[in-house]
C-alpha cells in the first residue's frame, strides 16, 4: 500500500452519534503496527502515525498515511463514535466486507474474516398489544429471534414509558427452536454411485456425521435398492413454562421496568449460524398479563420502548436497545360533545371539543359512537365550515351502526392543538336519542391515525339530558269552569332527588269567571276570550 490509496470498509447498520458531526466531516484515526496475536485483540503497537478517514452512507473510508510493505500486519484504531447496529453483530457476519483502491492492486468487497459476536436478537424482535385502547389492562406480547445464548435465570428487561399495572404481572414463556439430532431418511438408489451423490446431496446437507447401508451391495447393478441415511440434522422442538411472576418497578421518569427471569436455556445453533440458516435459531415468545397501556398514547415504534439481556450476576449480554416493531397506542386528552337545544325529539346542533395526543392528518376519520341518536342525512361533503381553520372535510353518518365520521382536510398536530367544531343542525338533522342522555351514555370515540389509532375511548363528556317516556294529565271532576283536582302521571329516564322539580305548563282560555284561577285580562268592550298559562311545580321528597 503507498501513501494516499483508499481503504473502504462496508459497515451495515452502523451510525454515527449525532454529536460527532456530519456524514462527511474528515477526522483523524491511528494507523500501527498490529501485535501478532488473535485478530480481535490487535491494536497499534509503536510507530503510530495519524490518517485521514470519512464516515458516510454506512461506509468507513481510509486514506493509508504512508508506505505499507506486503504482507505487513497492521491495525487502524477508529475513535470516531461510530455506534454499533441497534440489534447487534454475529460472530463473523459475512456482510462486513473491505475494498482497496490501491497502487499495488485493487480489492473489491471481501468478506472481513473475523468479527466479534455483539449479542443481538436479529430478527425482527416486536411487541404487541391485545387492545390498543389506552389506559386499559391488556395482554402483552414480546417475541424474536435469538442469535444469543441465553442462560435459564438470565434477566430480559423490557423499559415502557408510561406504562403501568394492574396489581402484578405474569408472563408465559415459549421458545420455538431446533435441536440437532440423527435422522435416518430412506431413499431408493440403483448404483454405487447414486449413493454418492445421494450423500452429498441436499437431502443430508450441513450434517455433521453420515452412514450409508446398502443391503447385499454385491449383486449386480443396476438394481434398486433401499438406503438408509443417517445425518445430523435440525429437528423442531417448542418448550414452554409459566404463568411466573415478573418483578417490576417505575423509574422517576415513568417508565415501567419489567425483568423477566429466564425459565430455561435457549441455546443458538452454531453450526448454523450462517447467512441463510437464520429459520434454525430459536424465538422467544414472551407473553405478559397485568400491565396497563400509557394514557398519553404512544407512538408505532417508540424508540423508548427497549429491551435488555443480562446475566444472572448481572453481566449485559445485548444492552439496551430500541424495539424496532411496536404498536401505536393513541389517546385524547379531553373529548366533549353538547348540544343546543338540550332537549329531545328536536333537531340539534352538535359541538365538538377535543384534543389528541398523536397527530391526525388530513384524510384520516375521527368517528363517534353514538347509540340511539337519530339523524336524516347520511353524507355532507364538500366545502365545509363547521370551524374557523376549515378542518372539515367531510361528515358521515351510519345509522346501522349510529356512528358519525368525521374526516379531516388538514392535519391536527397531537398534543398541540384542540379541534373544535360545530355541526348545525340543519346540516345532518341530528336528534338526541328520545329518551335523554345518561352521565354516561356509551359514547365512544375511535380514529385510525397512523400515528396513534384509537378504539372506542370512553370517557367522552356529556351534559346529562333527561326526558319524559310517558305522561298523562286527568281533571277530577271533568267539568269546565269548575275547580278541579289534577292527576299527573309521568316516566322519566333519570332520577329525581330532594329538591328537584317538574314544572307543568297548562295552556288554556279564561274569561271573566275564571280569572280569579289564572291571569288574564280585558278590553273594555266585555268579556272576551284570551289565551293563559298556569305554570304548576311539583317537588319530589323522597325521590321518586
Amino acid at each position: 500500500l503507498a501513501a494516499g490509496d483508499v481503504l473502504s470498509l462496508a459497515l451495515p447498520g452502523f451510525a454515527t452519534a449525532d454529536e460527532e458531526g456530519g456524514p462527511s466531516d474528515a477526522f483523524s484515526v491511528a494507523w500501527g503496527v498490529a501485535a501478532a496475536s488473535s485478530c480481535l485483540d490487535d491494536a497499534p503497537a509503536g510507530n503510530v502515525t495519524s490518517g485521514d478517514a470519512t464516515w458516510g452512507s454506512e461506509v468507513l473510508t481510509l486514506w493509508v498515511p504512508g508506505a505499507i510493505p506486503a504482507y505487513s500486519r497492521v491495525a487502524v484504531n477508529v475513535s470516531r463514535g461510530i455506534k454499533l447496529p441497534d440489534l447487534g453483530l454475529l460472530g463473523n457476519q459475512s456482510n462486513l466486507a473491505l475494498s482497496a483502491n490501491a497502487s499495488g492492486g485493487s480489492v473489491t468487497g471481501v468478506p472481513v474474516q473475523c468479527t466479534a459476536e455483539v449479542g443481538s436478537v436479529l430478527k425482527t424482535p416486536q411487541l404487541r398489544y391485545s387492545s390498543l385502547l389506552y389506559n386499559e389492562t391488556v395482554s402483552l406480547t414480546l417475541s424474536f429471534q435469538s442469535f444469543l445464548d441465553i442462560d435459564a435465570g438470565d434477566a430480559v428487561v423490557l423499559y415502557l414509558p408510561n406504562f403501568g399495572v394492574s396489581s402484578r404481572v405474569v408472563a408465559n414463556w415459549s421458545v420455538y427452536g431446533y435441536d440437532i439430532a440423527n435422522v435416518s431418511e430412506w431413499r431408493n438408489v440403483t448404483t454405487v454411485e447414486n449413493v454418492t451423490r445421494l450423500v452429498n446431496s441436499s437431502v443430508i446437507a450441513n450434517a455433521t456425521t453420515c452412514r450409508v447401508v446398502v443391503n447385499q451391495a454385491s449383486e449386480p447393478v443396476p438394481v434398486t435398492r433401499l438406503v438408509s441415511v443417517v445425518a445430523a440434522k435440525p429437528v423442531p422442538f417448542n418448550r414452554t413454562a409459566g404463568p411466573l411472576a415478573a418483578d417490576w418497578f417505575t423509574s422517576s421518569e415513568g417508565t415501567l421496568v419489567l425483568t423477566l427471569t429466564a425459565p430455561f436455556a435457549v441455546r443458538v445453533l452454531r453450526s448454523y449460524l450462517v447467512d441463510g440458516a437464520s429459520q434454525y435459531q430459536p424465538r422467544v415468545v414472551v407473553r405478559l398479563f397485568g400491565v396497563r397501556l400509557p394514557t398519553v398514547g404512544l407512538e408505532a415504534n417508540a424508540s423508548s420502548v427497549m429491551l435488555e439481556i443480562a446475566s444472572a450476576d448481572g453481566v449485559l449480554k445485548l444492552g439496551k436497545t430500541s424495539v424496532p416493531y411496536s404498536a401505536a397506542v393513541g389517546s385524547f386528552k379531553s373529548v366533549a360533545l353538547d348540544f343546543a337545544p338540550r332537549k329531545t325529539r328536536v333537531f340539534v346542533d352538535l359541538s365538538i371539543s377535543l384534543r389528541p395526543t398523536m397527530d391526525i392528518l388530513r384524510g384520516e376519520q375521527i368517528l363517534f359512537k353514538l347509540p340511539g341518536f337519530q339523524a336524516n342525512r347520511s353524507s355532507l361533503a364538500g366545502a365545509l365550515q363547521f370551524d374557523a381553520d376549515s378542518s372539515v372535510d367531510s361528515l358521515h353518518w351510519n345509522q346501522t351502526s349510529e356512528t358519525l365520521a368525521i374526516v379531516l382536510a388538514r392535519d391536527i398536530v397531537g398534543d398541540f392543538e384542540d379541534l373544535s367544531i360545530v355541526v348545525p343542525n340543519k346540516a345532518l338533522a341530528l336528534e338526541l336519542p328520545a329518551y335523554g342522555l345518561a352521565l354516561d351514555p356509551g359514547v365512544r370515540v375511535s380514529t385510525d391515525a397512523v400515528a396513534g389509532p384509537v378504539v372506542d375511548m370512553f370517557g367522552v363528556l356529556t351534559p346529562a339530558i333527561g326526558s319524559f317516556i310517558t305522561s298523562s294529565i286527568a281533571f277530577d271532576p271533568p267539568r269546565a269552569g269548575t275547580a278541579v283536582a289534577i292527576a299527573l302521571r309521568l316516566s322519566v329516564t333519570m332520577r329525581l332527588w330532594p329538591g328537584d322539580s317538574v314544572v307543568l305548563v297548562l295552556n288554556g282560555t279564561c274569561n271573566a269567571f275564571c280569572c280569579n284561577a289564572a291571569p288574564c285580562s280585558f278590553a273594555s268592550q266585555g268579556s272576551r276570550e284570551f289565551n293563559s298559562t298556569m305554570a304548576l311545580t311539583i317537588a319530589f321528597d323522597p325521590p321518586r
